[in-house]
């Protein structure tokens, strides 16, 4: 005489219950890969999007650009001349440091604002978009005042 084991039920409605718990879980992480990716695309549309609102207000207001990198040449400047005093760069490394600070200042100077901010804006709304956020409508509005004023940054 063969007895059955002892265990858990195989009713038909025991399987059910697993298979249910199944799907739940496979809809919970979807929806969880979903938000993290909806998410992602909001903040990298952000970034994108703010700056090139920086590159625009600087298209604007070209001494804004030249004080915002007079600044942050200072800040490097005194940053090397701490460094030199601690001991921890040599008065030559300290030289070639500000000599490539300069360089950077100049070239970003020199640098068409409007080409890189219709860079910017334009991978917002061509690449960023799907979600819709108000960073793309930023850009949007953004690009095409880039646009009117006739600096689009094709120069």
């Amino acid at each position: 005489m063969l007895s059955r084991p002892a265990g858990p039920s195989l009713a038909p409605g025991a399987r059910r219950g697993g298979l249910r718990r199944l799907t739940w879980g496979l809809a919970a992480g979807l929806a969880a890969v979903y938000g993290i990716a909806w998410g992602d695309l909001i903040l990298r549309a952000r970034s994108a999007a703010l700056k090139g609102q920086r590159h625009l207000d600087w298209t604007r207001n070209p001494a804004g650009l030249q004080a915002s990198w007079d600044q942050r040449l200072a800040g490097e400047a005194e940053s090397f001349e701490r460094d030199l005093q601690s001991g921890r760069i040599a008065a030559v490394e300290r030289g070639r440091r500000l000599l490539l600070a300069r360089w950077e200042r100049e070239r970003v100077l020199g640098a068409s604002q409007p080409r890189y901010a219709r860079a910017w804006l334009e991978s917002v709304v061509e690449l960023l978009t799907p979600p819709e956020s108000r960073w793309s409508a930023l850009a949007r509005r953004s690009l095409d005042e880039l646009r009117q004023a006739g600096q689009d940054g094709l120069e």
